[in-house]
């Protein structure tokens, strides 16, 4: 069911897939096209599941929602330091080269967090005089 606060998420992942494909339509199709594509659309899925998130009303869906939304944050994370280390640079290979170990642990360490703690990272609690879910830190 949708509500008035998932419409703006929604809102969002539709903007962001059509900034991905903006994104590689446009002049040149190189690796910062593609990270910028791929940054976009994950910010689309991060929406989606926030949208799904605030739509729900199932405390249950709402936990395994949350913890979707960790492991895709957790890849954003390094996508888009992976655009910023070849966006505007003539040695865009080369500099990926160099930043691989950093790239390749900013992936690691976040993932391995949200899947070996993937219930004490972030609770879904419900307010005592309410039926609001709230989500809070661990």
């Amino acid at each position: 069911m949708v509500n008035s606060e998932s419409v703006l998420p929604f809102t969002a992942a539709a903007l962001s897939v059509t900034l991905a494909f903006a994104g590689l339509l446009w002049k040149r199709n190189n690796l910062a096209s593609w990270c910028f594509a791929l940054g976009m659309l994950g910010l689309a899925a991060d929406a989606l599941i926030s949208g799904s998130a605030m739509a729900g009303n199932d405390f249950s869906r709402i936990e395994q929602i949350r913890d979707l939304g960790l492991e895709v944050k957790a890849a954003l994370t390094t996508i888009w330091l992976c655009f910023s280390v070849v966006y505007s640079r003539g040695d865009s290979r080369d500099s990926l080269r160099r930043w691989a170990p950093l790239l390749v642990l900013t992936l690691l360490i976040p993932l391995t967090a949200a899947l070996i703690f993937p219930h004490s990272l972030i609770y879904a609690r419900t307010l005592p005089d309410s039926d609001e879910i709230w989500l809070q830190f661990g």
